[in-house]
């Protein structure tokens, strides 16, 4: 009951702004998949999942000589199972000639880079998603597989294979440029708050992005204090030709390891009417795979490699609405995910 009168009190705040200023509008996405999860026995299942589904307003006040107030508040929403509101990007700032200033919770701008290289954003395929592998060991192959650190019988889990950098910082400080010709660049600080991280700028990320004459290309590198970022560096790219789009990714991540977690991606998209036609490979090299047990972690082991292909296609039945299908493997976890989804812009 108390989540329902927050989600109708959050509403009204939502509605209310555009009575009182004609630069405000609510927005969102409503978008829902049904995915069928198969490999190892004990992943398999059907699931309907809220894919990022998000309400939100926006707007922003002309304060005169160039300047205006902006802000933004946005909240994931569970349309699928349990109905909760999540934080998303939510900032107030001040934009002039010289730039815009925000202050709040917003992707970081090592996040922002990957432009439109990841064709199956917000989708179970999405590249910052991992995978999730259990079985359930005897007491006898738990020790073989690891030795003194077993736990006895029970389900052992492991996870990994994501691409990382994909992060959306809290308590951030942050100038997003004026475009100069075809270049702009975002800069974050996030301070830690709490020592012994308790500077201004115990994390730092930086974007700089180039977009003219159908290339776009980004690079982004995060430096961090231990503020929930990875050190890392990010170049993404795509390049359109008529219908078809293809684009690059390469991501270097400091995870703490003798060798750094090397991530590197190819996708492209081919519009053909209302069909757009999807493909991405991501291969993983030298990442952390953690393994949890019947109590807690077992260990987090290191130089584990992954590959993952996704095919699918997307058909538009309106400007604001699409239907897609996807099927997306990864090789060493064996797991395969075929989804089928439904997505609607307001």
């Amino acid at each position: 009951m108390k989540k329902r009168f927050l989600v109708i009190a959050i509403a009204a705040g939502l509605v209310s702004p555009l009575a009182a200023n004609a630069e405000a509008s609510v927005y969102g996405i409503a978008h829902a998949a049904l995915t069928s999860a198969s490999g190892d026995d004990s992943a398999d299942a059907m699931l309907v999942n809220s894919n990022s589904s998000r309400v939100g307003v926006k707007g922003s006040e002309d304060l005169g000589g160039g300047m205006k107030a902006v802000y933004k508040m946005e909240f994931g929403v569970d349309i699928t199972d349990s109905g909760d509101l999540s934080a998303r990007n939510q900032y107030v700032g001040l934009s002039t000639g010289m730039g815009t200033v925000l202050l709040g919770r917003h992707d970081t701008p090592l996040k922002m880079v990957q432009g439109g290289f990841d064709v199956f954003n917000d989708t179970v395929a999405d590249m910052a998603g991992g995978v999730s592998v259990s079985y359930d060991a005897t007491a006898a192959e738990a020790t073989a597989e690891f030795g003194a650190l077993a736990q006895g019988a029970g389900t052992y889990t492991y996870a990994g294979g994501l691409v990382r950098g994909e992060n959306r910082a809290e308590s951030v400080i942050a100038w997003v440029s004026p475009k100069f010709g075809a270049i702009k660049a975002v800069v974050a600080l996030v301070p830690g708050e709490a020592a012994p991280n308790d500077g201004i700028a115990d994390g730092t990320s930086i974007g700089i992005m180039y977009d003219a004459n159908n290339l776009y290309v980004g690079l982004g590198i995060n430096s961090t204090e231990d503020v929930g970022l990875a050190d890392q560096t990010r170049l993404t790219a795509t390049y359109t030709m008529d219908a078809l789009t293809v684009g690059f990714m390469y991501s270097t991540s400091d995870i703490g390891t003798a060798d750094d977690e090397i991530a590197m991606g190819l996708s492209a998209a081919y519009k053909m009417g209302a069909n757009t036609f999807k493909f991405q490979y991501i291969d993983t090299t030298d990442t952390a795979l953690t393994v949890t047990g019947p109590t807690g972690t077992v260990l987090v082991a290191q130089g584990y490699d992954e590959t993952r292909t996704t095919v699918g296609v997307d058909h538009a039945m309106s400007k604001a609405t699409s239907v897609y299908a996807l099927a997306d493997s990864w090789s060493e976890a064996d797991v395969t995910n075929i989804s089928f989804g439904l997505k609607h812009n307001f």
